[in-house]
């Protein structure tokens, strides 16, 4: 999708206040929108199935109550995440910072996608934050958590050594992921090429000072 297209598509969706903001995923059959919403118990809902980049404007305009019909239910019954709603914070950050981040994280990450599902030995498991260093090229995985936890330390180092341990796949994939979000968000210094096989991992989590970073 041109990012004209996807900018007039951004601004349909945004322009709703049912919603509260949108950021859209990129999945392999096109994007998948979800919510941002700052009010939200628990942000990052789906806003309807995801869309082809074939489809346009004036398609998803007539669809777009039906969309916000499918987030306001499942927004009625969704359990308080204090998680999802750090995650949405730093999410709305990014795709308003050209994909930089916030606070305490390093100045020189650069957002790619944010609740990405990985397999690791036939278990599903979601990286919070997928980043990478625009000095270094080397991808970054976040666990974010709502306060100090060593399990975030673990859990990001497992998902970093399984990228790594797969980077003849994942480089190509998120190299390609994060020059569509470059283009699409306007960031202006994405990197060619993101270093799966040099993946590394932080833990995060608010502090006084906006966001506490910890280097795995």
């Amino acid at each position: 999708m041109a990012a004209p297209a996807f900018r007039d598509i951004v601004a349909l969706f945004d322009a709703d206040p049912r919603i509260g903001g949108t950021y859209f995923r990129l999945v392999e059959a096109g994007f998948q929108p979800v919510d941002l919403d700052q009010l939200s118990d628990k942000p990052l809902i789906g806003v309807g199935g995801l869309f082809p980049p074939t489809a346009s404007v004036e398609q998803l305009s007539n669809e777009l109550d039906s969309r916000v019909e499918v987030l306001l239910a499942k927004r009625s019954t969704a359990a308080r995440s204090e998680e999802k709603q750090i995650e949405a914070k730093i999410t709305r950050w990014a795709l308003s910072a050209g994909l930089g981040f916030p606070g305490r994280f390093p100045e020189t990450l650069r957002f790619i996608a944010s609740q990405w599902r990985i397999d690791i030995a036939g278990r599903a498991k979601v990286v919070d934050v997928v980043a990478v260093d625009r000095e270094t090229s080397k991808l970054v995985v976040i666990e974010l958590k709502t306060k100090p936890d060593k399990k975030a330390k673990v859990q990001a180092s497992e998902y970093a050594a399984h990228i790594r341990a797969n980077a003849e796949a994942y480089t190509p994939f998120f190299s390609s992921m994060a020059a569509a979000m470059a283009e699409l968000y306007g960031c202006t210094d994405m990197p060619a090429t993101v270093d799966a096989g040099a993946a590394v991992a932080m833990a995060a989590w608010p502090a006084d000072s906006g966001y506490a970073v910890v280097h795995c």
